[in-house]
C-alpha cells in the first residue's frame, strides 16, 4: 500500500510539473512601436533619452522585407514642447523594422570623420485597409450654385463638399456637365456630377447629382442672431419652441427643418452653464435662409 502512494504521488508531481512547463512556455505576446492601416502615415516619439548623446541623426535603409511594408520613413529633430520623431507611411500589411542611426557626440577639437552607429530599433505593424465606404452622388448635398457664379469657383466648391462626403475622392474621380457653355452660372441652369467608372473612382463614389443654379440671395448668418438666454430648469422643448419664435423673426420663413439644435447635456430641463448650439443645415432651401451657428448658454432664474 506504502509502495502504491509512493507510485501515485511520483506521478502527481510529473503531472505538476508538466503544467508548470506548460505556462511558462506560454509565447510572450508581442508589442509594437505603432501600428497603423496600410495607406495610412504613422508616427513615432523619439525619447531625448535615447538620443542624447548622439547627433547627425538620420534613418538607415531599410531592409528589404521592410521596405515592402513601409515607405517615406523620415526622423524629424525636436522642435519647442515637441519630441523628436519618426514619421512613415504604410504601404501593405505586414511587419517592418525602422531603425535609428547618428554618430556620436565628440569633443569640440576631436577632427575625426563622425561615424554612424545604430541607436535604437523601432517594430512597426501595418494592418490591413479597411474598405472604403462607396457612397452614392444620389445622398449628396450642397448649397446650389447661384446666379453669376464664376464656374471654376463652383467647382472648387464642388470638390470641397465631395470631399467631406466622400473623404478621399479627388477631382479625378467624377465629370461635370454643365447645361450651358457659359463663364458664370445663369439661372435655372444645371451642372450634374457624375462619378467616373474607373477602378479607383468606383471604390468612392458611384452614380450622379444634379444641382440647378438659383437665384442670389441673402442668407443671414445665425452668428448674429440674439434673443433671451434660457434659464435653469426650463423645459428644453419649449426652449426649442421659443427659438423657433425668434428665429422667425430674425429670418421670415425659416422653420425647424432649416437647422439642428445640440444640447451639452441629455437633461429633459435646462441646467447652469449648458449650451444649446443652433446650427443651419446645408441643404439648398437652408442655406438661402441661415448660415453657420449660434451658442445660446443658460443663466440661472432672475
Amino acid at each position: 500500500m506504502k509502495k502504491l502512494l509512493t507510485l501515485l504521488g511520483s506521478v502527481g508531481m510529473v503531472a505538476a510539473t508538466a503544467a508548470t512547463v506548460v505556462a511558462c512556455n506560454k509565447p510572450k505576446e508581442e508589442t509594437f512601436d505603432a501600428t497603423i492601416k496600410a495607406g495610412a502615415e504613422g508616427k513615432i516619439n523619439v525619447l531625448d533619452a535615447d538620443i542624447a548623446k548622439f547627433e547627425n541623426f538620420g534613418i538607415k535603409d531599410l531592409d528589404a522585407d521592410s521596405a515592402k511594408i513601409v515607405g517615406d520613413v523620415k526622423f524629424v529633430p525636436r522642435v519647442g514642447d515637441v519630441l523628436a520623431h519618426i514619421t512613415f507611411k504604410g504601404k501593405a500589411e505586414g511587419k517592418a523594422k525602422i531603425v535609428l542611426e547618428g554618430s556620436e557626440k565628440k569633443a569640440t577639437k576631436d577632427t575625426t570623420t563622425p561615424v554612424k552607429k545604430d541607436i535604437k530599433t523601432f517594430t512597426v505593424k501595418v494592418e490591413k485597409a479597411e474598405a472604403p465606404t462607396i457612397k452614392n452622388l444620389n445622398d449628396f448635398k450642397m448649397a446650389a450654385p447661384q446666379v453669376g457664379d464664376v464656374k471654376t469657383e463652383v467647382a472648387t466648391k464642388i470638390q470641397t463638399a465631395l470631399a467631406t462626403f466622400a473623404p478621399g475622392v479627388a477631382a479625378a474621380n467624377y465629370d461635370l456637365a454643365w447645361s450651358k457653355a457659359t463663364a458664370n452660372a445663369e439661372l435655372n441652369e444645371t451642372v450634374t456630377i457624375t462619378a467616373k467608372k474607373d477602378e479607383a473612382s468606383a471604390k468612392l463614389i458611384t452614380g450622379s447629382k444634379v444641382l440647378t443654379t438659383v437665384a442670389k440671395h441673402t442668407a443671414k448668418d445665425l452668428k448674429d442672431f440674439t434673443m433671451e438666454a434660457p434659464k435653469v430648469g426650463d423645459v428644453k422643448t419649449a426652449v426649442a419652441t421659443k427659438i423657433q419664435e425668434e428665429l422667425a423673426k430674425f429670418v421670415p420663413g425659416v422653420a425647424a427643418a432649416n437647422y439642428d439644435l445640440a444640447w451639452s447635456k441629455a437633461t429633459a430641463n435646462a441646467e447652469l452653464n449648458e449650451t444649446v448650439t443652433i446650427t443651419a443645415k446645408k441643404d439648398e432651401a437652408s442655406a438661402k435662409l441661415i448660415t453657420g451657428s449660434k451658442v445660446l448658454t443658460t443663466v440661472a432664474k432672475s
